[in-house]
């Protein structure tokens, strides 16, 4: 299969991905226990070898886009932040993180709490101040964020599987025109 047949059907992955997180999350009451199904996508692409800054630069945009439109965020922080996401971990170099599932894990875990807050940051900054007080609202922000970043962190295995079938389309073709 082509690089650009993977990389759009990795970006259908992400869409399809989205639209179950929103049929799930107004189906049943998940509130800050909703996964963020894209991000691992944004991780995988930075840590795999197999693809190119560029590509896997252009697919961060793409899901960082779409998660934007599909949870109505007009100022694109997403998209910012999942690109943002994919270039630091692919900074990292973190190969070893397709060796096992519990690096996988502790990684989305991170990964996720960290762009949760980064998002928070960054809304506070260019949104107006809510017309009322908030009780808790520290202790509430770290709660969401870090049972957002659980969730994530628990799902994030079945969506590096799915990414993994796709790349894996390349590499069976390779194998099997060497044989």
């Amino acid at each position: 299969m082509s690089v650009l047949a993977r990389s759009v059907l990795i970006v259908a992955l992400g869409f399809v991905l989205l639209l179950l997180r929103s049929v799930v999350w107004r189906a049943v009451a998940l509130g800050p226990f909703t996964p963020q199904l894209v991000l691992p996508i944004a991780i995988f692409v930075g840590v795999s070898p197999d693809v190119k800054l560029l590509r896997g630069a252009i697919i961060a945009f793409v899901i960082g886009y779409l998660s934007d439109h599909f949870c109505g965020l007009p100022m694109s922080v997403h998209t910012f932040l999942t690109v943002a996401t994919y270039l630091i971990v692919r900074g990292m170099g973190l190969r070893v993180f397709l060796r096992g599932p519990w690096f996988q894990v502790g990684l989305t875990f991170v990964a996720s709490a960290l762009f949760g807050l980064a998002t928070t940051g960054v809304r506070s900054v260019f949104e107006a101040e809510a017309p009322f007080a908030v009780d808790g609202g520290s202790r509430l922000l770290l709660f969401s964020t870090l049972a957002t970043a659980a969730m994530t962190a628990v799902v994030s295995p079945l969506v590096f599987a799915s990414m993994r079938a796709i790349e894996d389309t390349a590499t069976g073709r390779r194998e099997s025109a060497s044989a």
